[in-house]
């Protein structure tokens, strides 16, 4: 996979777009508008013009983004940038936008999440059920539309980033509160415990130990609402069972600041004031 800057012609489009109707291959994007620099978007588009008016519609939106043609170079790109924001076509060759979601899910660790937004010419009852099913967040149909994209976007970039389910904390303070701050000295010693485990398990290379501490702590962080290192544990358990240990250890590195953040979060929660 190669890197380059689009060349610009008239109007906004590349000056080659058209050259023989070849597919352009992974590129990077010029350096986005100062009010818009914060969010890095991927496109991931087999067909160069509807890459371009993507492409268009963002820039006129005041925002920047790579281009990949296919799936697998969605995977490339991800290896070398993270991003906030992929616009994601469905059907592509190689490997097609729900298997490229589902694996780009399967390698986020530590919390973070792009907001994968489903590009699809297909409108009938169940497609934005499938989207959904395949780990996208939203969806939004071709032709595009640039306000339906704009929106779509700003849902992603609105999307607030916690560590924790709110409604299952809530749930447990509603008739005690007190409660939350025992569950959480019990877990401020029970889940570094279970870290503990793991880390041995990983350094004696014994799968069955290393599934068996995620499991415990999974258990521990679906009660407590803590979503995003539940999922990070459900994925070091299913790495255990299956003995895949660099896939386990490559989970794992993010865990022990996972539960940080989690417990810091448990520490501050406030629950929000009813109608007065």
């Amino acid at each position: 996979m190669t890197a380059s800057s689009l060349s610009q012609g008239e109007g906004g489009f590349p000056e080659n777009a058209g050259e023989a109707g070849k597919l352009r291959p992974f590129e990077k994007a010029e350096t986005p508008p100062p009010s818009r620099r914060e969010r890095v978007l991927l496109v991931v588009e087999d067909n160069i013009i509807n890459q371009q008016v993507a492409l268009g519609h963002l820039r006129q939106l005041g925002y920047s983004a790579d281009v990949a043609a296919n799936g697998l170079e969605a995977l490339k790109a991800i290896e070398i940038q993270s991003y906030d924001i992929i616009l994601m076509d469905c059907q592509m060759p190689e490997l097609d936008g729900y298997e490229a979601t589902r694996e780009i899910r399967r390698r986020e660790t530590g919390g973070r999440r792009s907001w994968i937004i489903a590009l699809t010419a297909n409108v009938m009852i169940g497609d934005r059920e499938k989207c959904l099913a395949a780990g996208m967040d939203d969806y939004v149909g071709k032709p595009f539309h640039r306000a339906e994209l704009h929106a779509a976007i700003e849902r992603g970039a609105a999307k607030p980033e916690s560590p924790l389910n709110d409604k299952i904390v809530q749930s447990l303070v509603e008739d005690d509160a007190g409660f939350l701050a025992v569950l959480t000295g019990l877990f401020e010693k029970s889940g570094p415990e279970s870290v503990v485990e793991m880390e041995q398990a990983l350094q004696a290379s014994d799968a069955e130990k290393l599934a068996t501490a995620a499991h415990t702590l999974k258990g521990s962080c679906g009660n407590l609402g803590a979503t995003t290192l539940r999922e990070l544990c459900a994925r070091l358990e299913e790495a255990g069972l299956a003995g895949n240990m660099a896939e386990a250890a490559r989970l794992f590195a993010s865990v022990g600041k996972e539960l940080n953040h989690f417990i810091a979060a448990l520490k501050a929660y406030h629950p929000p004031k009813g109608p007065s």
